[in-house]
């Protein structure tokens, strides 16, 4: 009996699943996970920078 074969590829469909848990899944079992959790890590940290100078920005304008 032969088994499925996997299918890692990332498709159109994939980003349908809710909070996008399909792609996470699938880039998890391509990377090593230390080096995909520092990608996450420096994509949140990016996104809190981001934040953070808009309301910076924000503060300096309404003053």
């Amino acid at each position: 009996m032969k088994r499925a074969p996997r299918r890692l590829e990332i498709e159109p469909e994939d980003f349908d699943s809710i909070f996008l848990w399909r792609v996470f899944w699938k880039l998890l079992k391509q990377e090593n996970p230390f080096r995909f959790l520092l990608k996450i890590l420096l994509v949140g940290l990016s996104l809190a920078a981001l934040i953070f100078f808009l309301a910076l920005v924000g503060e300096i304008i309404g003053a």
